[in-house]
């Protein structure tokens, strides 16, 4: 067995993990970012007008679901009243089941749409707002412990305006 082999490779690792302690060293932390911003994501889903606007269309396409869906319910009351079979039932159950769920898609398609649209204007907006003030990283404000600058109030207005 030839142990200079295992110890060679074991300095050359070495070798390759204090050359790049030496070269973050030495770039004087320029590999960090010198300036971080904060956003509370919370307070902009909660104030931010394009929020409010699509939880009112929301509630009344969901009216209109729900107004949907108790029609079909009572429509499979009449059936059992009626006596049907559970054929019957099973088979009737199945096409209001077909009916309702594409609408139920539509709701959980629009929100999950509305949700990338949001995230997509916050970091745009943020990043727009970070080059403006000089700020090289911007994180939710749940990551930072202390220090950082809050640019919740920013990013809002802007996405208000």
């Amino acid at each position: 067995m030839d142990l200079g082999g295992y110890f060679l490779k074991k300095d050359c690792k070495m070798i390759r993990v204090l050359v790049l302690i030496a070269a973050v060293m030495c770039a004087g932390g320029s590999l960090f970012a010198d300036t971080i911003g904060y956003v509370d994501m919370e307070s902009i889903f909660a104030n931010a007008k394009m929020v409010k606007h699509f939880q009112e269309n929301m509630k009344e396409k969901q009216a209109d679901y729900q107004e949907f869906f108790e029609k079909k319910q009572k429509k499979l009351e009449k059936a059992k009243k009626k006596g049907k079979s559970d054929e019957e039932m099973k088979e009737l159950i199945t096409e209001l089941e077909n009916e309702i769920l594409p609408k139920r898609q539509e709701l959980s398609q629009l929100e999950a749409g509305f949700q990338q649209n949001l995230l997509l204007s916050i970091k745009r907006t943020s990043k727009e707002i970070a080059s403006e003030l000089g700020v090289d990283v911007v994180v939710d404000n749940r990551v930072v412990f202390y220090g950082g600058l809050d640019m919740t109030d920013l990013v809002l207005d802007q996405l208000n305006q």
